[in-house]
């Protein structure tokens, strides 16, 4: 979503780059998605140490017809560092997407006379979207948070362990 709103702030600002810088860009960007990818599938748990921790802290489900995959050690797991990239960039990037956000609409008013009225709507049309797009990714916000509050056992019970995963 920053990259959505900083390449919208770019175009405004600049030209547009084409369309081979643009998907040397997103190749670049995906590099950190495949590597927390990766982590996290590299550092998954045995079944039967997924479920015995479930069962202990959590006896009143039956998992016994399920399939569980999950992270039983975090502290000395392979997926510790995209957690922490992943905890670590929750609040600057919307912080950018809000920042930057700002940036496009204060130059789209401030230049409004230069442009025909279908580009202006246009333009503001798109931002909308974006502005929506990152108002909806706030719920990831609201993800992290419960997946920190969660793992350090700060509150523990069901309805904050349903949030981590629903919103």
């Amino acid at each position: 979503m920053t990259a959505n709103f900083c390449f919208r702030y770019f175009v405004l600002r600049r030209s547009d780059p084409g369309v081979k810088r643009v998907v040397q860009t997103n190749a670049l960007l995906l590099v950190p998605t495949l590597l927390c990818a990766w982590c996290f599938l590299y550092a998954r748990s045995p079944e039967h140490l997924v479920r015995d921790l479930l069962n202990r802290y959590n006896p009143q489900y039956d998992f016994s017809n399920n399939k569980l995959i999950g992270l039983v050690d975090l502290s000395h797991s392979w997926a510790l560092p995209s957690i922490l990239t992943i905890v670590s960039t929750a609040v600057p990037c919307t912080l950018i997407n809000i920042l930057v956000g700002r940036a496009i609409s204060r130059f789209l008013h401030e230049h409004a006379f230069k442009f025909s009225t279908s580009w202006r709507s246009t333009h503001h049309e798109f931002l909308k979207a974006l502005s929506f797009q990152a108002l909806v990714s706030q719920m990831f916000l609201i993800a992290v948070g419960t997946f920190v509050i969660g793992t350090f056992n700060i509150v523990r019970n069901a309805p904050m362990e349903y949030a981590t995963h629903m919103v």
